[in-house]
């Protein structure tokens, strides 16, 4: 038997009972018992990195999306009207 969840809207992922009731029992594991040794930390740079290189703020968003090459034209078009009409 074969079960479906959805993890996003219009996105299907099909699951067996055993990966459910797996998925289940990791969930229900308190935080504290979560062995994290093997994940190395986050230095500082790469958190600088990180911070510089996403935008946080809705003016921070604009700039990315209108200078970023790879925006969809339509999208550039209408950054550039926005901005034209203020």
């Amino acid at each position: 038997m074969i079960v479906r969840t959805y993890i996003y809207p219009g996105m299907k992922i099909e699951r067996t009972p055993e990966e459910l009731a797996e998925i289940e029992a990791l969930d229900n594991i308190p935080d504290e018992e979560i062995d994290l040794s093997d994940i190395p930390e986050i230095t500082d740079e790469e958190w600088k990195r990180f911070y510089r290189e996403n935008p946080r703020t809705p003016e921070e968003w604009e700039q990315y999306y209108r200078w970023n090459p790879k925006v969809n034209p339509e999208l550039r078009r209408k950054l550039e009207a926005k901005k034209s009409a203020s």
